[in-house]
């Protein structure tokens, strides 16, 4: 635990002025500080937020701030990711002031269709959006296509974390790095002769072989993106939306990020999906938000 860390939160809190200050996962500016905050004004919720480097980071200060100074009103929010997947709530790190995300990250919350279709007509405002984006429908539509295309790489993945995690203190074991984008992982068969390759020097192909095709099945076999969100990166889905709907012209000399289009979507859907909604309230009366 860096105590410089340590310190600059306590620091942050004092300064709080007795209110809380969650910990979310990522840079001290980053994403997830930026959208956690939106919601929180949205919602008229007094909370501050601070980005921590990695899920282990969260946990650690939480519980080191709450155990030392306990009248600190400190709570974490961590994702899920694919060390989580399963069914929401059963892994809880960290005891009652830690929240995982029942989502695999807090990409998978930005993607209402109403939202992005909102974000489609602003973008297109002089020849109309592109077709698959004039109506939420359409959207909806649009996003579980990306999320099932998502799911070869996703399968991958988690063999990746599963074996990795199971086999880490064997010498003979190659750990290998997450996949971070849909097109490292287009089909069934390209997942699977990757996993295959990447496990055959410790004696686990077979193993890999298994578990991504029976991964790929049971995935590919929801209709729901909100049962989907449960398992595939909302970073996996977003990246391909924003690819799609992006204006072509540059702008400003550049073409529009990531974040500037995730701005848009929150100011034209500002309000919190349920689940945050009820953690953001929890926080801010102090209750426990463990399974929130």
């Amino acid at each position: 635990m860096d105590d410089a860390l340590l310190e600059q939160i306590k620091l942050d809190l004092h300064q709080a002025g007795g209110g809380p200050l969650v910990l979310c996962e990522g840079p001290e500016n980053g994403r997830d500080r930026l959208v956690y905050s939106a919601w929180s004004r949205a919602q008229r919720q007094v909370v501050a937020f601070r980005g921590v480097q990695g899920c282990t980071q969260v946990v650690k200060c939480v519980s080191e701030i709450r155990a030392e100074e306990p009248y600190l009103r400190v709570h974490g929010i961590v994702d899920r990711d694919y060390g989580r997947v399963g069914t929401p709530g059963v892994e809880q790190p960290g005891g009652e002031f830690i929240h995982t995300l029942r989502g695999h990250c807090i990409e998978n919350y930005l993607l209402d269709p109403e939202g992005w279709a909102a974000v489609a007509a602003r973008l297109h405002r002089l020849k109309g959006p592109p077709e698959g984006w004039r109506k939420p429908d359409e959207v909806r539509q649009r996003i579980l296509d990306f999320y099932q295309a998502a799911v070869p790489v996703t399968a991958l993945n988690i063999a990746i974390h599963e074996l990795s995690t199971l086999h880490r203190d064997s010498q003979s074991f190659r750990p290998a790095r997450f996949r971070q984008s849909i097109t490292a992982a287009r089909t069934r068969e390209d997942a699977v002769d990757q996993g295959r390759n990447w496990a055959v020097r410790s004696g686990q192909a077979d193993r890999a072989s298994e578990l991504i095709g029976g991964t790929v099945d049971t995935l590919l076999s929801l209709a729901d993106p909100d049962e989907l969100a449960l398992s595939v990166s909302g970073k996996l889905v977003l990246e391909q939306l924003v690819a799609e709907l992006s204006p072509e012209q540059p702008r400003r000399g550049r073409y529009r990020t990531d974040d500037e289009l995730i701005g848009l979507y929150l100011s034209d859907c500002p309000q919190p999906p349920a689940e945050i909604a009820t953690l953001l309230r929890r926080i801010s009366l102090g209750e426990s938000v463990a399974g929130a």
